[in-house]
């Protein structure tokens, strides 16, 4: 069967009524979205997390023990924000750079509860 597609209501319109035409128009085995707060519209409309779908949040706090989804490691970015400063501080460097450097840091698979375990260990290629 073909994909569902993506969720198409306007962030201004995510009303119970939006969101329940279109989860029961495409019924979703997994909805993926930007953070946790969806999931949390979901639950209120009754619709069971992992029972009935699978919820991931692109981006997860490490406080929310709950959300499967990516944690940006907030921690560790603000210890390489502020090793970044003070490096700069120490080299007398002010003002703007004339070519600024984008550091990033790969974020890490929270568990979390909200998606069913898997039937079956797939099998990992990348080891």
């Amino acid at each position: 069967p073909a994909l569902a597609p993506l969720l198409t209501i306007p962030a201004s319109d995510m009303s119970d009524e939006s969101v329940r035409a279109w989860m029961d128009e495409n019924r979703p085995d997994v909805v993926i979205a930007p953070t946790p707060t969806l999931g949390r519209h979901l639950l209120s409309l009754g619709f069971r997390i992992p029972d009935d779908i699978g919820y991931v949040a692109m981006y997860v706090l490490n406080e929310d023990s709950r959300c499967s989804g990516i944690s940006q490691l907030h921690h560790q970015q603000s210890i390489i924000a502020i090793d970044r400063l003070a490096s700069l501080l120490q080299m007398n460097c002010k003002g703007s750079r004339p070519h600024p450097q984008h550091i990033q840091i790969r974020g890490e698979w929270h568990e979390g509860t909200t998606l069913r375990q898997p039937e079956y260990a797939p099998v990992r290629t990348d080891r």
